[in-house]
C-alpha cells in the first residue's frame, strides 16, 4: 500500500511535465497477485487480491491504469459535462432553499420518541437525511415509491405525519430489509393502515 501511495504522488507531482497522451478509459484488471508494500521499510508481500486492482469493489487502484490516464484523471474539474445539464444556479438555489427546512427538522442523534428516525445509524445518516427530509417538504410529492425499507422508510413516515399533515402516499417494497424495518416501526399488521406495502 506504501508503495501504491508513493507511486500516486509521484504522478500527481508529474501531471504538468508528461505529453502522454490518454487513448483508452478502460482499467487494466489482472487477476494476478500483486506485490503490495505495506510498510516503508521496503518489505513486500504477494497479496491475491478479492477483485483485480482497480476493480470498482478494489480500494486499491490500478497503478498502471493511473500511469495512462494520469492526465485525465489529475486535471482540473471540468465545469460543464458534454450533453447534461448541471443547472448549476437553480441547484445552488435549490440548496439555500433547503436551510429552512434544516432549521426546523426534528431529527437528533439517538433514536426519541415517537420519532422512528435518528442520524446515527449504520446506513443512512446525517447528510442523507437532512437532504431527503428537506426534498419532501420542500417539493410536497404526493406519492413516493421506495423500493426496499429501513432508515429512509422511518424518515419518510416522521416527515409525513409532522409536516405533510398526511398527505403522502408510500408504497413500500420491503424486499431483503423487513426485519430491520419492523424492528425500527411497529408489527407488519399495523403499518398496513399508514403505507402500502409489498413484501417479497
Amino acid at each position: 500500500m506504501y508503495k501504491i501511495l508513493k507511486e500516486l504522488i509521484t504522478l500527481k507531482g508529474n501531471e504538468s511535465k508528461s505529453t502522454e497522451s490518454v487513448e483508452s478509459n478502460e482499467p487494466v484488471r489482472s487477476a494476478e497477485p500483486v506485490a503490495v508494500e505495506n510498510e516503508p521499510n521496503d518489505k513486500a508481500h504477494d497479496v491475491r487480491t478479492y477483485v483485480p486492482l482497480g476493480h470498482y469493489h478494489s480500494p486499491i487502484p490500478s497503478i498502471e491504469y493511473i500511469r495512462k490516464n494520469h492526465q485525465r484523471i489529475f486535471a482540473p474539474l471540468p465545469k460543464s459535462i458534454p450533453g447534461i445539464d448541471l443547472r448549476e444556479k437553480h441547484q445552488l438555489e435549490l440548496v439555500r432553499n433547503f436551510k429552512q427546512y434544516y432549521d426546523t427538522q426534528p431529527f437528533q442523534a439517538a433514536k426519541t420518541y415517537p420519532l422512528r428516525y435518528f442520524f446515527e445509524n449504520p446506513s443512512y445518516s446525517y447528510l442523507d437525511g437532512i437532504f431527503l427530509h428537506s426534498m419532501i417538504r420542500h417539493f410536497k410529492p404526493a406519492r413516493i415509491i421506495e423500493v426496499g425499507s429501513g432508515y429512509t422508510t422511518c424518515l419518510i413516515l416522521d416527515t409525513k405525519e409532522m409536516f405533510l399533515e398526511g398527505q403522502l402516499e408510500l408504497m413500500e417494497s420491503l424486499g431483503c430489509f423487513l426485519g430491520r424495518f419492523v424492528d425500527l416501526t411497529w408489527p407488519i399488521q399495523q403499518l398496513q393502515s399508514v403505507i402500502h406495502i409489498s413484501a417479497h
